[in-house]
């Protein structure tokens, strides 16, 4: 009799529950690519926190969200674990404003963007190409266009609209 219980704790489970199983999980993987296809989650606070919208766009203006790909050399300043593929920041600046920086704090067109830390980096730059964007935010200790400079079109991967934000 108590072979017959250990026997019945170790079966293999029928071929009608192991499809139906493998459905479910092939259902949650499909969505899951789906998701990440379409979507991105921002939990940094130098925009609202949430859900974003990924639109493939070439049309680029001052007060979009976009997605870029930043050079790996900048990865041990904001990514130290590796998660991170890609970064999401607002565009404040084109090649018609002007950037500046006085006692360590950056301008645009005389607006304050906040300090600039050291963080042993170069000053970029602040001369904004045609085709190029500042992104820069208000956020104290927000990693942007202050420490790597301006953005092109061609790092730039996604235009992202808010989906849900928290």
């Amino acid at each position: 009799m108590r072979i017959n219980k250990i026997k019945h704790f170790f079966r293999f489970p029928s071929k009608e529950y192991t499809m139906r199983i493998s459905k479910k999980y092939l259902l949650i993987l499909t969505i899951s690519v789906f998701i990440s296809m379409f979507f991105m989650k921002n939990l940094q606070p130098s925009l609202p926190l949430g859900i974003y919208m990924k639109i493939f766009s070439r049309n680029y203006k001052k007060g979009d969200i976009v997605i870029i790909n930043l050079d790996r050399k900048y990865h041990k300043y904001f990514n130290r674990k590796g998660v991170i593929k890609y970064v999401m920041k607002k565009i404040t600046a084109d090649y018609n404003d002007t950037v500046s920086v006085n006692n360590n704090h950056i301008y645009v067109n005389n607006q304050d963007y906040g300090r600039i830390e050291n963080l042993s980096i170069p000053v970029p730059d602040l001369k904004i190409k045609k085709g190029c964007f500042f992104v820069l935010s208000t956020q104290p200790g927000s990693f942007d266009s202050r420490y790597f400079g301006q953005v092109c079109e061609k790092d730039i991967k996604y235009k992202a609209i808010p989906f849900i934000t928290f």
